[in-house]
């Protein structure tokens, strides 16, 4: 089981100078450790612990997909992937272009509903979780997107939630996870998804860079979630590296140290004088700017708004709501 109490990583001060947790990748099978990239492999022992709660999450979904590859390789679920390539029904839905036109038609921000049963550390959102009817009610509602979690474990999600959400609307979808490897993209495309989630704290840039392009061949747009501007810059420098750019990217107010999350945090650093040299780059790339985490009313939104964010992923303040749809209405005024 995840451990409640993890050692405290305090950010540093000012709140745009700090860098952020990562998480470590833990080795099963030796007893060395090793670097790879910003991410630090630990030391082979029961003993170990994780450090922050992402690093919790990371090695629960290390486990997880070791465990699954093992039940259906690789080789069994491009079966699949090809499957989904031929059926019509399945063809990416292209969430970015749909995601710009929303912003130029649009005279505030955008919403992207996020649909997941749990939190990691809270325990269950909404008890009634049905993902067809709400998709249903925040395509009504005016989303401009969903987005899905498919983690069991720590979300209560599933790759049939995304395939099922996709089902009951026209809205573009991004596959919500801790992707750490390529399989994971292949799951997602299988599964119907439009756009996935790369978590930068829990990747190397050499691991980033990659899953850019596979994520590209498949037909799905890439969606880099940064939790500091340390992280965003080092993204942004290591796809310019490789003649890439970032598409979108997600300044998220969640503090991956405890799993808190504030939209002011995000608001702060987007302000400072390193947020707008970073709104400035990602302006030239043509990348979107999005945001998420602790978002629950309007005056928040049209913080973000006026920082500069462009759409904002919102979960708990609609799924906690016993009528999400009025709850929406709120939310966009």
């Amino acid at each position: 089981e995840v451990a409640e109490e993890l050692e405290s990583e305090e950010p540093a001060r000012p709140l745009e100078d700090w860098e952020g947790p990562q998480a470590r990748r833990r080795v099963t099978d030796t007893g060395r450790s090793m670097n790879v990239g910003s991410v630090e492999w630990s030391v082979a022992e029961k003993t170990a612990q994780p450090r922050n709660r992402l690093e919790a999450v990371v090695w629960a979904k290390e486990a997880e997909i070791d465990r699954l590859r093992d039940r259906y390789p690789l080789p069994m679920l491009l079966v699949k992937v090809k499957g989904a390539a031929a059926d019509p029904d399945m063809k990416p839905r292209g969430f970015l272009d749909k995601l710009r036109v929303a912003v130029g038609k649009a005279g505030g921000i955008q919403i992207i509903s996020e649909l997941k049963k749990s939190h990691p550390f809270k325990g269950v959102i909404r008890p009634d979780y049905n993902v067809e009817a709400l998709s249903k009610t925040f395509e009504g509602a005016g989303a401009a997107a969903l987005s899905v979690c498919v983690d069991n474990r720590f979300f209560g999600g599933s790759y049939e939630d995304l395939t099922a959400a996709r089902g009951a609307t026209s809205l573009p979808v991004i596959s919500s996870d801790f992707v750490l490897y390529p399989y994971q993209i292949y799951q997602a495309r299988s599964a119907g998804a439009d756009a996935l989630r790369l978590t930068s704290a829990a990747l190397p840039s050499s691991d980033l860079i990659y899953f850019h392009k596979i994520i590209a061949a498949q037909g799905m747009d890439p969606v880099v979630v940064c939790s500091s501007l340390t992280e965003a810059e080092e993204v942004l420098e290591a796809l310019h590296g490789s003649n890439q750019t970032v598409k979108a990217m997600v300044l998220s107010g969640r503090d991956y140290t405890d799993f808190n999350a504030s939209p002011e945090r995000v608001v702060g650093m987007l302000k400072s004088g390193r947020g707008q040299k970073l709104k400035d780059r990602l302006q030239e790339d043509g990348a979107l700017l999005l945001s998420e985490g602790g978002i629950r009313t309007k005056e928040q939104l049209d913080m973000l708004y006026d920082a500069g964010v462009e759409a904002a992923i919102v979960g708990e303040a609609l799924l906690r709501a016993s009528d999400a749809e009025v709850m929406f209405s709120e939310l966009v005024g």
